[in-house]
């Protein structure tokens, strides 16, 4: 009996040691309901959250969850990986560049020696910009390469009308590779460039365009067509600058040469008749000039890409998005000793 007893009493010592351990979060010893303070974690395993993190950082809100279910969607990871910049812009290189003795308006220059050696002046060197016409150095490239210069391309209305207005030859009128080549590089005619590529079809010589940009490592630049006339055609001014030295150690007599001259004649096969056409270059005929390529639409301002030979070197200066960008362009010149 007396051990029945004993028995009995640790029981009931145990059951109140347990029912007490229970309640210590329910009541204090004052009977008040307690405050706990609740700490989330985030599982990065966890696929639901694995979504929140991503609605978050597309700018959902989730500061009230049950005004906005997530739905489980297993493209939303890919799709916030791969951003699709409508300007893709690469950093700068941290080597300093001097600064202008003047001032110019240009959004974008630079200005560097052509071997490479020194980068003179850079202001954004490596933001894209819509280049115009400065497109046709690269069509000029294309049609080199893909073309006999010999061959005659009539210029008929469906290629006037592809260029939009801008146009430098008469309907049923026809040239030689050569002379398309010259117009496009001296007059920048937008109808001599659909006519080179249409020689090939459009389509095959634009993608022949960028992959030639892509050969030569011009990197932040796309080509939509022939011509410039389309904002879409992008470059940066490092790129370009990619462009005029490669032409300069490859078609230095077929492209800056051209680029050069005050005026070129073309024949028109058509008639028989030998055409005068005047650079609309205004550095052209300079003794320091050794070529480049002006470019303009509404979308870009003006454009220009230049070489030219001082104190015993030659330059590359590129201009984009100036409001006067042959004074900006000898304002740069000026400061290069």
């Amino acid at each position: 009996m007396r051990y029945q007893a004993l028995i009995l009493l640790v029981i009931v010592l145990l059951s109140s040691y347990l029912l007490r351990e229970t309640s210590v979060f329910s009541q204090s010893g004052f009977g008040s309901v307690m405050k706990a303070t609740v700490v989330e974690t985030i599982d990065l395993n966890s696929e639901q959250n694995n979504q929140e993190i991503i609605a978050s950082s597309s700018g959902k809100s989730l500061e009230n969850p049950k005004e906005e279910t997530i739905q489980p969607q297993p493209e939303a990871r890919i799709q916030s990986e791969t951003m699709v910049v409508e300007k893709p812009v690469i950093v700068d290189s941290l080597i300093p560049s001097n600064e202008l003795c003047v001032q110019v308006g240009s959004k974008i220059y630079l200005a560097q020696t052509i071997d490479g050696a020194a980068v003179l002046y850079d202001q954004k060197s490596q933001d894209r910009w819509p280049i115009a016409s400065i497109t046709k150095l690269m069509s000029a490239i294309i049609a080199l390469e893909n073309l006999n210069q010999s061959s005659i391309i009539e210029i008929t209305d469906q290629i006037k009308n592809q260029a939009d207005g801008y146009t430098t030859f008469a309907s049923s009128s026809s040239y030689n590779v050569n002379d398309l080549i010259k117009a496009m590089l001296s007059v920048s005619s937008n109808d001599a460039a659909y006519a080179l590529s249409e020689s090939i079809g459009t389509e095959s010589f634009v993608k022949k365009m960028n992959d030639k940009a892509k050969e030569i490592s011009m990197s932040q630049t796309t080509f939509f067509e022939p011509s410039g006339l389309s904002y879409l055609n992008q470059s940066t001014a490092k790129d370009l600058y990619i462009l005029i030295s490669y032409i300069n150690r490859h078609y230095k007599k077929e492209i800056l040469d051209i680029t050069r001259q005050k005026t070129v004649s073309v024949k028109n096969q058509t008639t028989k008749k030998i055409e005068k056409l005047s650079n609309i270059n205004l550095f052209a005929g300079r003794k320091d000039f050794f070529g480049g390529k002006t470019g303009y639409i509404d979308q870009s301002g003006g454009n220009l890409v230049s070489l030219f030979i001082k104190n015993g070197k030659m330059i590359f200066i590129g201009v984009l998005g100036s409001e006067d960008r042959f004074a900006e362009t000898e304002k740069i010149l000026s400061c290069v000793k």
